[in-house]
Parts: structure tokens; sequence; C-alpha cells
């Protein structure tokens, strides 16, 4: 029998949920038991997302720090030293015959879980996020951050025999590998974002007079709100096109009207229900990712499966994330190179959006945890369990 401790020691409330609960499921698909630890409402949450937990799962709930609550920062930072007591502590007391999956690397715990899955031997795969750039040394984090995240590209650093690290796609990990130490390299994995898909009821989408072209998600200069509110602006006395968002409007109201944005009803400045994002999504022609390009070579995209599941196409500035998605699924709208070849798409769309029908099942197919499960379950790290 192959068991499996998947572990969340980061999760609350709706962060990362759909990652969450897809990964969990697609992991259910490779083993027969799994072991749940998470906080009580992201437990809550996946099982929304999943209708319901799968049968070969046992859930033990934990307490997570939740950093959203006032003192932010002195709640990061207890946050982290929780993740790292609480991964060590599993990875020294689980039985010898389970695998255990750390679904988000918490950078300073990287040398204790090291050090605990050297000693112990256990089999550990932790799954790498956005933090896993900071490799690069480009932006401002602690002291103890820095140190820690350099185990990753240390040549002189004794990495466990089944300690194991996985990115979200094979185009993320083309680019993570030339950063890795030799050690490293040998242990790094990919396997792909998924979604739970066709979960919640949608509306069908209706075609307006208008290109309708949306926002999803908070707006933020790191997800290309700046760009997105250039672009409004651009078009804001042009009738033939409206501009939407679609989530958090972080305090931006004013932003955002002088720009000539719509605000749907039930959007503000707080974190919509996915059923609301869902059935606005339905109503756009085309979702808009203005994201920087360099933010996507080594991070995945979760807001991109809203737009997927919604079956709605996508036009963004290219990064490789996307470029990936693409390449492995077939095409679900444009990837441009730059604003002004974003722009020129735009303008072309106004009176050409109905000219492609793009095949949103192969996409979802291709996307679902199922279908991941299969392709990592021919991956070095499991056929060696």
């Amino acid at each position: 029998m192959k068991k499996l401790l998947y572990i969340d020691t980061y999760s609350t409330g709706h962060l990362h949920e759909m990652f969450d609960a897809s990964s969990l499921r697609m992991f259910c698909d490779m083993y027969d038991e799994v072991r749940y630890y998470a906080n009580k409402d992201s437990i809550d949450n996946v099982e929304h997302l999943l209708g319901e937990l799968p049968k070969n799962v046992k859930v033990s709930m934990i307490n997570v720090v939740n950093i959203f609550k006032p003192i932010g920062m002195l709640r990061r930072f207890l946050k982290q030293i929780q993740s790292t007591m609480l991964c060590c502590w599993y990875i020294a007391t689980t039985s010898k015959d389970a695998d255990i999956v750390i679904n988000y690397m918490t950078a300073i715990a990287l040398y204790p879980i090291n050090w605990v899955s050297r000693i112990t031997n256990r089999r550990v795969l932790i799954v790498c996020h956005s933090d896993i750039q900071e490799v690069l040394g480009r932006n401002k984090v602690s002291w103890l951050f820095k140190k820690s995240i350099h185990m990753l590209d240390k040549a002189d650093v004794k990495i466990a025999k089944n300690l194991w690290f996985a990115v979200l796609s094979d185009a993320i990990l083309d680019n993570v590998l030339p950063l890795m130490s030799t050690q490293v390299k040998e242990k790094m994995l990919a396997f792909d974002h998924t979604a739970i898909f066709d979960r919640i009821p949608k509306k069908s989408h209706v075609s307006s007079s208008k290109l309708i072209l949306g926002y999803v998600g908070g707006l933020r200069a790191n997800k290309g709100g700046d760009v997105f509110l250039k672009l409004a602006k651009h078009y804001k006395n042009n009738s033939q096109i409206e501009f939407r968002i679609i989530g958090n409007t972080s305090d931006q109201r004013d932003k955002l009207k002088e720009a000539g944005v719509i605000i749907p009803d039930g959007v503000g400045d707080f974190f919509i229900s996915r059923e609301l994002m869902y059935d606005n999504i339905c109503d756009l022609d085309y979702v808009l990712y203005c994201f920087p390009p360099e933010g996507y070579k080594y991070t995945a995209s979760g807001t991109v499966f809203d737009a997927i599941d919604c079956e709605r196409p996508i036009l963004a500035i290219k990064n490789d994330y996307f470029s990936g998605l693409f390449k492995v699924c077939g095409e679900f709208g444009y990837l441009e190179e730059d604003y002004d070849n974003l722009v020129k798409r735009i303008n072309w769309l106004i009176s050409n959006r109905n000219e492609v029908n793009w095949n949103m099942k192969k996409v979802k197919d291709y996307l679902r945890p199922e279908s991941a499960a299969k392709r990592f379950s021919e991956s070095k790290w499991y056929i060696n369990s």
C-alpha cells in the first residue's frame, strides 16, 4: 500500500485553495492512502472545490498562523517558524513506509528539512512556488531568507538522498535548472499546476455589441495592474470596447473610474466569492493578463485557471509560463510580445473577436489533476518510492 502525508503548513482561508485542492486530488490518484494536514478553513475550502474529499483521504487539522490579521510582520515571522517546526516534526515522526509532500516551500525551513530528511532518510518532496526566483537576489529579503534560499544553488551543501523538489510546469523547470546546484538539479522535477473544473455552475457567454475585456484578481503592479490601467485609458473614449475589473479593487476605485474601467455590482475592496467571480468572467470576451513577463519565468499563474474554467480565451503579454501552457494544451487565446502588439491585437479583436473557436475542452482535459497524476507517476521520485 502506497501512503502519503500531504502537508500544508502555509494556507489559511482562500489562499492557494485551487492549487491545494487540485494537487491534493492529483496525489490521491497516485497513492492508496493520503493523510492531509492543514488549517481547518483551508480544508473546508478545498472540500468545497472538490465537492467532497476523496475516499482515501484522512484529515488532520493544524492551526496555521494567519498573516492577514493585524501585526502582519510579526505573524509572518511566526508563521515561518511554525511551518519549519511542523514540517521537521512530521518528517521525523512519520512512518518509514510513507512519502511526504510539503506543498509550499518555506525558504527558512530548507536547511532544517534537509537535515532531518538526511538523518531519517524519509522521502520528501518540496513544492516550490515564487520564492524560488529569489535565488537571483533581485528583491530585498531578510538576511535569514537570503541565507536559506541559497541552499538551492550552493555546490558545497549536501542534499539529503531522498529530498526532492518540484516546480509547476516543464517551462518553469527549464528556467529554474540553470540556477540550481548540481545536486539540486538531479532532484528537481516538474508537475503541472492543475485545477478543479466544472464544479461551479456557470452561465453561458452572450456576446454584446462591444468587445469586453476583463482583469481578474487584485489590482497590483506585479500582476500588470498599471498596464491594465494604461490600456483602459487608451481606449476610454472608444464606444466599441469596455474594460472591467473582477476582483479586489485594492482602494483604487478612483483610478479605475478615471481610466473608464467598469466595476461590476458586488465587486469592491474585498475578496469576492468564486461564484460571483465566475458569473462576471463569463460575460467577458477575453480575460486580459498584463503580467510582467519576467515574473512568470519561475512561477505559475493560478488566475489563468479561472478563465479556463469559464471557457473564456485569454489575451496576454507573452511570458514563459503561458507559452508553456499553449505548447502542451494548445492555444486558447493570444499571446503578444509587448504592449504595442497588445494594442494592435485589441484593435483587430474589436471587429474580429468571433473569428476563432478555441478548444477549451482539450485544455481542461490536459490540466485536470487526474491527467497530471498519470504524467507524474512516471517521475523518478514516484517510480523509486
